[in-house]
This record gives structure tokens, sequence and C-alpha cells, in this order.
């Protein structure tokens, strides 16, 4: 009787297993700089599942300047829609993403977002020339 239990609990944990394995989305093949550190891997991942928001959204680690970005989204992707390794080693731009997708799914509007950006970020650093939403 204790051993028909047992392999009942073991089979129950191994299909528990491999429904919560299932139902992670995987990640598309980043490069390896996304791997940098976790918040990188945390921002990469949520640029990839809101991209165009991305590009309502001002950059405030003076990349604009250094960079020529236009928005968020520079950071994060290249022009022909590969990754740009720029967010992967800044802090700003990645705690930009957590903040913005994290606002977003409190259900805030884009206008609320940009809103809460600019006034957390301003005192980092020149915004990127990104039209307002």
């Amino acid at each position: 009787m204790k051993l028909k239990s047992i392999i009942l609990l073991v089979i129950l944990a191994l299909a528990l297993l491999a429904t919560a394995c299932a139902s992670a989305p995987a990640d598309p093949p980043f490069p390896t700089f996304v791997y940098d550190s976790a918040l990188s891997l945390q921002a990469y991942r949520l640029a990839v599942q809101m991209p165009a928001m991305l590009f309502k959204l001002p950059c405030y680690c003076d990349c604009g300047r250094a960079s020529g970005h236009k928005s968020l989204h520079d950071c994060f992707f290249k022009a022909d829609g590969s990754f740009n390794d720029h967010a992967s080693g800044c802090e700003v731009c990645g705690r930009e993403m957590v903040d913005a997708a994290q606002w977003a799914r409190e259900g805030k509007s884009i206008q609320q977002i940009r809103a809460l950006i600019d006034g957390k970020y301003a005192p980092y650093g020149n915004p990127t020339d990104t039209a307002m939403p």
C-alpha cells in the first residue's frame, strides 16, 4: 500500500513539473550579452514582449546624445530588428524597462507610463528626443 502511494505521488509530482515547464514561454535566441546580468535578462525578456511601447518612451541614460538613440526601443533593438547590446550594460535602460512593464501590467495608459518615466528618471540624464504618445 505504501509503495503504491509513493509511486502515485512521484507520478503526480512529475506531471505537475511537466505542466509548469511547458507553460513558461521560451526565450527567443538571445545573444550572449543579454545574459550579462539578471537585470539585463529580465529587461530583454520584457522588451521582446512589448517592443511597440518602447518607441513611445524616452531613455534617460544620455544615449540620445552619445549613441543617437531616439527612444528606449533603440537601447534594446537595432534598426534591422536584431538585438542591440546597449541595454545589457546599462542599468538605467534595464530599470526603465522593468518599471514600464510593471506599470503596463497595472493597467496604466502609455501617457501615464510616460509621465511616470519622465518623473522618475529625469535626474539620471538627458532624455532621448522621443515624441509624446
